[in-house]
């Protein structure tokens, strides 16, 4: 028999050999995305015997996948996401919050058939059973693992991920391999169900946090995720918005009015119910000269507004710090970080 817990280390560098980059702290080896995806701490899953598959923008930077895109509306639409091993649903659903800003949504599930263990394979046909406790069963001549029966047996949990993309970042870090090098603006980053983004911190043994630094299963977001609750003030429903913890903002804090709702059990089909506006442009018309608005104490000159639902209106402003864009309902008046309202 010939054990080889490289699979994952090897596997995780043939990747690298493709062209996917790392999505770890490559400055410093701290975690990115955890034991969620292969190009991070995901390689070593189940004793780097069963890597975890790619994340989904890695899938689909390869064009290996493919995404559903949402289109947002003010009434809300019902997704559905299938995972891995069915065909009834998209697998990734993407919703764009801004042309360079936006959310990947997949469906992952670390036990589908739950039998509670995973089989590998090797080239002959004979197999080993790894049970959840780490209990093994393995047929005589057993050799290499070549195929397993579950790739996301060793995820810390199940549920809709929900990943977080700014396509400035990689663009600007990924010759570099630095797509994640920066904690507080990683180009890819999962939005932690549980309400705190912890994954890549550091916590003292017994402490707050500790165990929680390569991800678990709270991270999924699923209809009875209680650490949300907990996270919330013990909201009765789990929802991701502007004002929830985590939230919905914008890496400069800008308010995105997207909401996704009604998330669904774990199953091989699950759904949420997602609403909010679209950032593409609609009908613009020119505004009055400009304005002295905030405390960034400029003169914006405001360009063009597209109408939105509910009374709402996007516009973006050219300023000396270069475009920056907004949001308004009556007069301006500044939120801080280029976010502004006005009634109409």
């Amino acid at each position: 028999m010939a054990l080889n817990p490289l699979n994952g280390v090897m596997i995780k560098l043939f990747g690298n050999w493709l062209g996917m980059p790392d999505l770890f702290n490559t400055e410093t080896g701290a975690s990115g995305i955890g034991r969620w995806g292969m190009m991070d701490q995901g390689w070593g899953n189940v004793n780097a015997m069963v890597p975890a598959l790619p994340d989904a923008w890695s899938r689909l930077y390869m064009g290996w996948d493919s995404a559903e895109a949402v289109e947002l509306s003010g009434t809300g639409d019902t997704l559905r996401l299938a995972r891995f091993g069915h065909t009834s649903a998209p697998r990734i659903a993407k919703i764009a919050v801004t042309d360079r800003e936006y959310y990947l949504l997949e469906n992952r599930d670390a036990d589908a058939d739950s039998l509670l263990h995973v089989k590998l394979f090797d080239r002959g046909g004979r197999e080993m059973r790894i049970e959840r406790d780490g209990d093994m069963a393995i047929e005589p001549g057993f050799r290499v693992p070549v195929r397993a029966s579950h790739y996301d047996f060793g995820l810390p949990g199940s549920g809709l991920l929900l990943w977080k993309i700014n396509e400035d970042v990689i663009a600007d870090k990924i010759a570099e391999n630095r797509v994640n090098a920066d904690p507080a603006d990683r180009g890819v980053d999962l939005v932690e169900g549980d309400g705190s983004q912890d994954i890549g911190r550091e916590y003292g043994f017994a402490t707050a946090g500790s165990g929680t630094e390569l991800g678990i299963k709270d991270d999924c977001w699923y209809r009875d995720n209680r650490s949300f609750r907990e996270a919330n003030g013990g909201s009765v429903n789990v929802r991701f918005n502007d004002n929830t913890r985590p939230s919905a903002r914008l890496t400069d804090h800008s308010f995105t009015f997207l909401e996704i709702s009604d998330f669904t059990d774990v199953d091989s089909i699950m759904s949420c119910r997602v609403r909010g506006t679209s950032w593409k442009t609609a009908s613009p018309y020119p505004l009055p000269t400009p304005q002295r608005v905030g405390p960034l104490q400029t003169w914006m000159a405001m360009a063009s507004v597209n109408s939105m639902p509910s009374r709402m209106t996007r516009c973006s402003l050219w300023t000396t710090f270069g475009i920056i864009t907004c949001y308004g309902r009556s007069r301006w008046r500044a939120l801080g970080h280029g976010v502004f309202y006005r009634s109409q």
